[in-house]
């Protein structure tokens, strides 16, 4: 399971576009910090280390997607599943892939593999789509409120605009993606 590991981080100083906490005139400044784990102890650890070395306002960790399903199309016959050949090539098919075998053994596991291979796929789909659907809020976001500098200040350099319609067209960029992946 993947995991998010996030934070916000809290400053005495800043930027005046800079989100901030607190009193205006002596202002707290806050920025959010985000990143993947590959597990809940990779994560867990990463947020410990988070604690001890940064002023933390919020900060958490969540699993992504921990609900496991079959997800396959609501069609009854689009579903994989294990028939007797009929065409003689082999004893045992994958219908409708038409893939055969002459071991029912070597079909449930290839059944297995074809299931799982398209849970995983529509799993991080869906993932990706969820993460670059915050990322395009954060980065209108950024546009609308932001000067070009205040943008590269919260991107911390992971990606650096010269103008505002640099950063404009990286967010036209991403909701190309977001529209691809949906139409996909």
């Amino acid at each position: 399971m993947v995991w998010v590991v996030f934070y916000t981080s809290r400053s005495s100083t800043g930027e005046p576009n800079q989100q901030y906490w607190g009193d205006p005139d002596n202002p707290i400044y806050l920025k959010d910090h985000w990143h993947i784990s590959w597990s809940r102890d990779e994560a867990v650890k990463a947020h410990q280390d988070i604690l001890e070395h940064y002023d933390v306002h919020v900060s958490g960790i969540a699993p992504i997607d921990p609900e496991y399903h079959y997800d396959w199309s609501d069609a009854e016959d689009e579903r994989p599943e294990i028939v007797r050949c009929e065409n003689g090539v082999g004893e045992w098919e994958i219908s409708p892939l038409h893939d055969t075998f002459d071991i029912r053994q070597e079909a449930e596991q290839a059944l297995k593999e074809v299931v799982l291979g398209d849970v995983k796929h529509k799993r991080l789909k869906r993932d990706v789509r969820v993460m670059l659907s915050a990322y395009l809020g954060d980065v209108e976001y950024w546009c609308k409120t932001h000067e070009i500098e205040g943008i590269n200040n919260i991107t911390s350099g992971t990606v650096e605009f010269s103008t505002i319609g640099q950063a404009e067209a990286y967010r036209d960029r991403i909701e190309a993606v977001l529209r691809e992946l949906e139409n996909e």
